[in-house]
Order: C-alpha cells, then sequence, then structure tokens
C-alpha cells in the first residue's frame, strides 16, 4: 500500500514538472541557444574547413560534439523532444478546465458570491420580476451576449466563449511548428548546383536533369542588381518536359524539390597548350579557385574576372560597369610548392608562355547558382503558421466575459436585480464595459 503511495506520488511530481511553464521556458532558452550555436557555426562542411577556421583544438571539439550538424544531433533533438513533452503536457492539463468553461460553465451562483465579485452592481425597480427578468436577458443580447434563463429568476450571460480556446490553440500550432522544424532538418536536405548557359546539370539525387538555357541579368541605372533570371529546361530520360524563367523569390518546383535563384558569377574557359600549339588541357576556371596541372606541377588561381576593367587613382584593378567592354583576367602562377610565380593581368585570346607551356584564357562567360531544397516539412510549416495566427486571433481579439443576473422580489412591487461580471483577460477593459451595461439597465428600467 505504501508503494502504490510513493508510485502516485512519483507520478504526481513527475506530471507537475512536465505541466511546468518554468520548465518549458528554461528548455526553450536552450533551444534557442542551440540554434544560435547551428547558425554561427557551418554545419555539413568538410572536416578541414573546422581545422582552418577554429585550430585543431576547437575542431575536435566542433567535430566530436556533433556541432557540425547541430540539427540533426542527439542531444539536440532531445531537449527539442522534451519541449515538445512539455508543451503537450501543458496542453493536456489546461484542456480540462478550458472544456469546462466553455461547455459545463457554472451557471447559477448565489446572491453572496455574485456580490463577492470584483464587478458587481445592485438595481432597484419598480417593476414586476418577470418582467426585470425578460428586459435584463433582452438587454444582454442586444449587447452581443448569449443569454439563457437558468431557471425563473436567473440569467447566465456569455459572451466570446470561442476565446478560451486561444491558448490552447496557440499551444498546439507552436508544438506542431517545433515538431515540423525538427522533421525538416531529419529529412530534407540543401544544396547548391549551376553552370554556364548551354550546360546540363545532373544531380544524384533527382531523377531528372536540369539544362541551363540561359542567364540574365537586369540592373538599374547606377549598376545595381535589379533582378537575376535563369532559362531552365526539365529533362526526363533526355526529353525536355518543360521550360520555365525562375527569378529571386519566384522558384522552380518539381518532385518535391525547390530550385532558388541564389547567386552567380564569372567563369573563364583555360587552355593550355605545349610552344608546338598542341592541345594538352582545356579547363573551366571559376574565381577564386585554382587548378593543378600535374604534367609540370604548376597551379593557376582565377583570382578576379573584371568585365569592364580600368584602374583607379591610387592603382587598383576597378570595374566601370558590369558589361564585358573591356574584360581582363588576373590570375595567378604557382609552382609545385605553392609558392608565387607570377601574377598576370591577360586579355580573352592573350597567351602566357611559362617553361614551353602556354596559357590562354579563350572565352568568358556568366554561370547561374541555383540553391537546391528539399523540404518535406513546409505544409506543416503552414498549417502550423495558420493555426497559430488563429490562437493568436483567438487570445487577442475574443475576450470570454460572463455576467449572471439574479432578481429577486421585494415588497410593494419593487423588485431588486444583482448583476455580477467575470473576465479573466482584459479585465480592465471589462470594468468599463460592466458599468456600462449597469447603467443601460438602469436607463431601461425605469
Amino acid at each position: 500500500m505504501k508503494q502504490d503511495i510513493n508510485k502516485k506520488s512519483f507520478k504526481d511530481i513527475l506530471w507537475k514538472y512536465l505541466c511546468s511553464m518554468k520548465v518549458g521556458i528554461i528548455l526553450l532558452i536552450i533551444v534557442a541557444a542551440l540554434s544560435i550555436i547551428g547558425t554561427l557555426i557551418p554545419q555539413g562542411a568538410q572536416e578541414s574547413v573546422y581545422f582552418h577556421e577554429y585550430g585543431e583544438t576547437y575542431a575536435n571539439i566542433i567535430l566530436i560534439s556533433g556541432m557540425n550538424n547541430v540539427f540533426e544531433a542527439w542531444w539536440y533533438l532531445f531537449v527539442g523532444g522534451l519541449l515538445c513533452i512539455n508543451i503537450l503536457a501543458c496542453t493536456i492539463n489546461r484542456f480540462p478546465g478550458i472544456y469546462r468553461s466553455v461547455f459545463s460553465p457554472k451557471k447559477i451562483l448565489s446572491e453572496q458570491r455574485i456580490s463577492n465579485l470584483k464587478n458587481n452592481a445592485e438595481i432597484k425597480v419598480s417593476l414586476d420580476s418577470d418582467k426585470v427578468t425578460e428586459k435584463t436577458k433582452n438587454i444582454l443580447e442586444q449587447e452581443g451576449f448569449y443569454a439563457e434563463l437558468t431557471d425563473k429568476n436567473t440569467i447566465y450571460a456569455t459572451k466570446s466563449r470561442v476565446g478560451y480556446f486561444g491558448s490552447f490553440v496557440t499551444h498546439i500550432s507552436f508544438l506542431i511548428l517545433i515538431l515540423a522544424f525538427m522533421y525538416g532538418n531529419l529529412t530534407g536536405f540543401e544544396d547548391s548546383v549551376g553552370g554556364v548557359p548551354g550546360e546540363i546539370v545532373r544531380m544524384d539525387y533527382a531523377d531528372f536533369d536540369l539544362k541551363v538555357d540561359d542567364f540574365r541579368i537586369d540592373y538599374r541605372d547606377d549598376y545595381s542588381v535589379d533582378q537575376y533570371y535563369s532559362d531552365l529546361t526539365l529533362l526526363e530520360n533526355d526529353e525536355e518536359t518543360r521550360n520555365e524563367t525562375i527569378y529571386v523569390n519566384k522558384p522552380l518546383r518539381h518532385e518535391g524539390l525547390n530550385f532558388y535563384q541564389s547567386s552567380y558569377g564569372w567563369v573563364g574557359m583555360l587552355r593550355i597548350e605545349d610552344e608546338e600549339n598542341f592541345f594538352l588541357d582545356t579547363v573551366q576556371m571559376f574565381e577564386d579557385r585554382s587548378y593543378r596541372y600535374h604534367l609540370e606541377n604548376l597551379t593557376v588561381h582565377l583570382e578576379a574576372f573584371y568585365p569592364d576593367f580600368a584602374y583607379d587613382d591610387s592603382g587598383h584593378p576597378v570595374n566601370r560597369s558590369p558589361y564585358p567592354n573591356n574584360p581582363r583576367f588576373i590570375w595567378y602562377l604557382l609552382d609545385e610548392n605553392g609558392e608565387f610565380l607570377d601574377m598576370i593581368v591577360s586579355e580573352k585570346g592573350e597567351t602566357f608562355e611559362y617553361e614551353n607551356v602556354e596559357f590562354t584564357f579563350s572565352d568568358y562567360d556568366q554561370y547561374t547558382v541555383l540553391r537546391v531544397v528539399r523540404d518535406p516539412s513546409i505544409p506543416i510549416f503552414y498549417f502550423g503558421s495558420a493555426l497559430m495566427m488563429g490562437g493568436l486571433v483567438l487570445s487577442f481579439f475574443f475576450s470570454p466575459r460572463r455576467i449572471w443576473a439574479i432578481t429577486i422580489s421585494g415588497e410593494n412591487n419593487e423588485t431588486k436585480l444583482l448583476l455580477g461580471g467575470q473576465s479573466f483577460k482584459s479585465k480592465v477593459q471589462f470594468e468599463e464595459d460592466f458599468k456600462e451595461i449597469t447603467n443601460i439597465i438602469k436607463d431601461k428600467m425605469r
């Protein structure tokens, strides 16, 4: 028997902590702090990135603890799960009281209870009690209350009862949003793809390919970017099935994948030949990227491409415009040890020779970068967000109110009307509204 009592006590204590708002706030702060870590530390990068950015000691801590993949780490999911349990427990714990307030309210109060309410009033009128009851009921209905006779001389009136569900719906929506976030991080992914016009992008995770037909940019008068456009074609089994132009905030959606216009850049076509014009290699060179030519142990690093090259007053290279009016490639040549050999500023088609090897940037083009996102939780996010908006509307714009009225017959055809009101939200406003209703009843009882 004693063991049963102890077990029950432990369950009560556990349930109390699960339903605690303080516990929920602490868990929410922890989740927020861990999420901030996940935004500050690069997620899903190669191990070398962490050693380069943070040094050996901190890199090992990041990799061992899983901070390189925070949103899929067991400890993040564990704390998030505890927060979900807390929200669910709070919601379950509060629901019986909400249900009783809406569907099984206390409709009859004694004269003493009504008199003890903060908002109460006593009105004496020279009318029959039945007429006072009928008039009072009609006035309350005109003021937007649902009024009903609970017995011959007692009225119970309610208004905006649906507001009781505000916090309940908000809690449920918050729970749905957290679960959607965790589900999206576990099942979704993000990638970047791109190419120059005419290039076909193949993706291992898709049953289709993507051809970049064209890429263009609209500029304002001050040469700032107005909009990026990528003309894309979907290829399924090497057959064109769909053409679409995407731009910022207008992605391409297909088979659960979303392609967003993300960025762009310039690419140079590097041609390598020997002194007898014998073709050795050709490669696409992206800005701030390197290419190692293994036959001679040489590395070419394309520092930047300037479409409209010029020098400023200090002798530094600048772009006069984004249009290729005077294109130049700025690139470095490095030896097998990565030591600097030379810096070259070359035009399109201009050849630079080093130890019987000729390097020529034969052409250039703009490439587009697309962000690929698969997030199956998006519909759940939309549903949770809509539900939260509904819960907030119920919480802030529907303030539940209750009024009790009792008519008591007196001598000489005099009737005493006892009014009492209650509201758990917007109490100051309700106090003013209750006084106004009381004055209306007084005026119409004369």
